[in-house]
């Protein structure tokens, strides 16, 4: 809620004491609608925007504004609705279709938002931000080809539009073309929601700097920490020092577990004083980026204190039967959180294998799970004991290099688990994260790790789960 000092309180004020004298003027009642959508008051807007269309009832205009705040307000279906009445008045409005299309990507109904959007595109051909919408609509269609060309036309429209090199760079990426989608990866740095940090030196342009310091900072998440740490290691040798600078929680394990020892800076304090910079996803499209990627793993390595004390943990659960590792809970803060986790529920088929023992290494967010009434059973929980007196991740490393396989959903520890060289099968949704491609069981980054994807119709994990279980028992003989 805005202060009293906001002007939008003013702005507000203003427009009661107008409707005082005129409460049947429309477009009062639209200027009021959409000041208090601003401020967050979403209900005061719509009852507002439904007051000026009683005195207005056949403008596509003022059906619009109520339909778009039903869309901010997170209320879909009367969105749609309001949006799709909106159109019966002006159907040849790119704006309205426009929005129809965004509210049902939204609601995730994609064919409908491809047709609005596609209208849209007809009305107004050039419009950059029609053409991208329409080219993440086609990429969750699995039009991947039709989605490559929206985002170049947008750009080609548009050469200064973020939002468009941005898509356009991680279609590419997924769709394995790794050297053009590398050199528009750059765009992600114009996008205010990637998170990443600024240090003010000149930009590292790969040439050797003997006598330099070079400051290699991180992006993004973890787990892209833990995948781009090859490319830092690889230019360690072109010049005089180079220091990583990441997310705090991971300097202990990559002070200790890379050659990178003493020369990971965490975030919490100032970066260190350096000449040169670099972030860190800026390295692939600067070195050849994915030449002979599997000769790198692994890069980290576990504590080899901690994995004496891990291995006689798991020595007193579970026999000598196999030791599998769980993961199933991402960030879910993330925007695709949706897709990539699971519930622990799913992995129920698969503990009950003979001879199978699940070790659940999730933390935090997810952990939860294991409470609950559906959880299966067979499942062994250091939850007290992982991480929390060594350092974020610590015995996490040291627990993966004891245990005979990991499970996962697409996490950090995947990524951890990969760059460590341990044996994973990874769980993917059927539209992926890039890094993943669109087909294979082969993981072009980690090649101790197999990929496990659900498909197109699949409408749990269920199917996803079923596999991996049968390639279980192919592979360790299980009857």
């Amino acid at each position: 809620m805005p202060n009293k000092n906001d002007p939008r309180v003013a702005e507000i004020a203003k427009l009661q004491a107008r409707l005082a004298d005129n409460s049947s003027d429309p477009g009062v009642h639209t200027a009021l609608g959409n000041v208090l959508k601003r401020v967050g008051r979403f209900a005061e807007s719509v009852d507002h925007h439904l007051q000026a269309l009683h005195f207005s009832p056949d403008s596509a205009a003022l059906r619009s504004n109520l339909a778009a705040t039903y869309l901010e307000w997170g209320r879909l279906r009367p969105a749609i609705k309001e949006f799709r009445r909106a159109l019966a008045i002006a159907p040849q409005d790119a704006d309205l279709n426009y929005n129809l299309g965004s509210a049902l990507f939204a609601a995730r109904d994609f064919e409908g938002a491809a047709i609005a959007l596609s209208m849209a595109m007809k009305l107004a051909p050039t419009n950059p931000r029609i053409l991208t919408n329409l080219g993440s609509t086609l990429k969750e269609l699995g039009k991947h080809d039709a989605a490559v060309v929206a985002f170049e036309r947008a750009l080609a429209n548009a050469p200064d539009f973020a939002e468009a090199g941005w898509n356009l760079s991680l279609e590419l990426l997924t769709n394995g073309e790794y050297q053009r989608g590398w050199s528009l990866y750059h765009w992600r740095k114009k996008i205010p929601e990637i998170p990443r940090y600024h240090i003010d030196l000149p930009l590292w342009d790969g040439q050797a700097a003997p006598g330099a310091t070079l400051i290699i900072h991180a992006e993004q998440g973890l787990g892209d920490t833990f995948q781009f740490l090859r490319y830092a290691l690889a230019v360690r040798g072109r010049v005089g020092r180079m220091v990583l600078y990441c997310q705090q929680p991971l300097t202990t394990l990559l002070n200790s577990g890379t050659m990178m020892s003493g020369d990971v800076v965490g975030s919490s304090a100032p970066p260190p004083k350096a000449d040169l910079q670099l972030p860190l996803l800026d390295l692939p499209a600067l070195l050849s980026p994915f030449d002979n990627l599997g000769d790198h793993v692994p890069y980290i390595t576990a504590d080899d204190r901690l994995r004496e004390q891990w291995r006689g943990r798991l020595r007193e659960v579970g026999g000598d039967g196999i030791k599998v590792g769980l993961c199933w809970q991402g960030n879910p803060e993330y925007r695709d959180d949706h897709r990539r986790s699971l519930p622990l529920s799913a992995f129920g088929p698969l503990l009950s294998l003979p001879g199978v023992t699940g070790v659940s290494l999730q933390k935090g967010d997810g952990a939860q799970q294991l409470r609950r009434t559906d959880a299966p059973a067979g499942i062994v929980d250091f939850d007290q004991l992982l991480d929390e007196q060594n350092g974020a991740f610590m015995d996490t490393a040291a627990l993966l290099t004891e245990i005979d396989l990991l499970v996962t959903s697409d996490t950090s520890t995947a990524h951890l688990a990969g760059a460590m060289g341990v044996e994973t099968m990874l769980l993917l949704a059927e539209l992926p994260d890039w890094r993943w491609g669109l087909d294979g069981d082969a993981c072009h980054f980690y090649p101790s790790m197999q990929l496990f994807r659900r498909q197109p119709g699949e409408v749990d994990w269920g199917g996803v789960i079923g596999r991996v279980v049968d390639t279980l028992r192919r592979q360790r003989r299980i009857d």
